[in-house]
């Protein structure tokens, strides 16, 4: 048998991204209250959050340590995703993180 991708809606992903960088910029993981919040806000299922945290941790390690950074540089301006990737608009960089960057 073969495994299926499973995507989401760009809404949806946009708020897992999101809550993932909110959370993992303070803490080293997702607390269950927060995991039902999100399964609320979402409607996904308890192992399907679990799971996208846990593999997006490893894909956004670099982008983590560098959103981590611009929080500590942005003097406060820098507050959630969406503050990071107006940040990095305003300092002529490309929204996604580059290779060249890590």
């Amino acid at each position: 048998k073969k495994r299926t991708v499973t995507s989401y809606d760009t809404q949806t992903s946009l708020y897992l991204k999101s809550v993932f960088f909110e959370v993992y910029s303070q803490q080293a993981k997702l607390t269950k209250e927060q995991r039902v919040k999100v399964q609320e806000k979402t409607g996904l299922p308890s192992r399907n959050i679990t799971y996208w945290f846990s593999n997006h941790k490893r894909r956004f390690q670099n982008t983590l340590k560098i959103y981590r950074k611009a929080v500590r540089e942005s003097e406060g301006e820098v507050k959630s995703y969406n503050d990071f990737i107006q940040w990095r608009q305003s300092h002529g960089l490309p929204d996604q993180v580059t290779q060249k960057e890590v």
